[in-house]
């Protein structure tokens, strides 16, 4: 059974459609797994709970916007959406290093200074884009 740390077990998109606001909640609670989870150095749960916290981050900014937000791919259009609306080209670079980590559950190649960056560029990426996802 997935851990909740992952943002899968007893997620509510998993029966059905999450709202905005379960999304955005979903990203907040991860966030302090993912704090949590690096300073006491359970990098499993690191990796995908920082990635959780990206992931619903982008799933509400969807659900605001009328997104498609089902698949990474869709992520990345919709980094790429806020690229336009933003001009900061910057976003694609921060949601890489997100992805990195999400890549880093299945084989880990990161050094520990690399996971502590990568995670401070994906809650700045979260900190960035967040005005998209309020009403």
């Amino acid at each position: 059974m997935p851990s909740a740390a992952n943002g899968h077990h007893g997620d509510p998109f998993r029966e059905r459609r999450a709202t905005r606001e379960e999304h955005l909640e979903a990203s907040a609670s991860l966030r302090n797994v993912a704090s949590t989870s690096l300073r006491e150095g359970d990098l499993v749960t690191v990796f995908e709970s920082y990635w959780g916290v990206v992931a619903h981050m982008l799933q509400a900014i969807a659900e605001r916007h009328n997104l498609s937000h089902r698949t990474n791919r869709d992520f990345d259009k919709i980094i790429g959406w806020l690229v336009e609306e933003t001009d900061d080209y910057s976003l694609q670079f921060l949601h890489s290093c997100a992805y990195t980590l999400h890549r880093n559950f299945y084989r880990i190649v990161l050094d520990e200074q690399e996971i502590r960056d990568y995670a401070r560029y994906a809650m700045d990426l979260v900190d960035r884009i967040r005005e998209f996802a309020d009403s």
